[in-house]
């Protein structure tokens, strides 16, 4: 089962894809609906976040390994996973509130959207921060 959810997590690469399509094609190009361009990116980002989180804890790259020995270096990762997490939850929830508030009605809708699409990727940041958490415990028990 876990080799399966490990050959699952390859399907972030094409998410990652279409995040970068999407994200530079509405920001470099400007069309119309750039905002609905770059929110759909950002969507796309997030379930490749998502599925990258699927892989196996067992894997721990040589940059993971000089991390989980450095007490210093952990704690920053740690600490900037949770600042990125809050940040984009709290964008989130400003586009999303941006509905109710007021003002261009057709615009609020684009941000609403876009807050929408940020979703995913609000989840998937804490998945990443619990998955390298247990990377390092598994690491931990391992070199005990």
């Amino acid at each position: 089962m876990t080799k399966l959810f490990h050959n699952i997590s390859y399907l972030s690469v094409p998410f990652a894809v279409a995040a970068m399509y999407y994200i530079f094609h509405g920001s470099l190009l400007r069309p119309i609906n750039f905002v609905e361009e770059i929110g759909l990116g950002i969507f796309f980002m997030g379930f490749a976040f998502a599925f990258g989180g699927m892989s196996d804890i067992k894997k721990i790259s040589k940059k993971e390994v000089e991390i989980f020995t450095d007490s210093k270096r952990f704690k920053h990762k740690v600490y900037s996973l949770i600042i990125i997490g809050v940040v984009a939850l709290f964008a989130c929830l400003v586009f999303i509130s941006l509905k109710w508030i007021g003002g261009n009605k057709l615009l609020a809708d684009k941000y609403y959207n876009l807050g929408l699409n940020l979703m995913p990727s609000v989840i998937a940041i804490f998945f990443e921060l619990k998955q390298f958490y247990d990377k390092k415990s598994y690491f931990d028990l391992i070199n005990e």
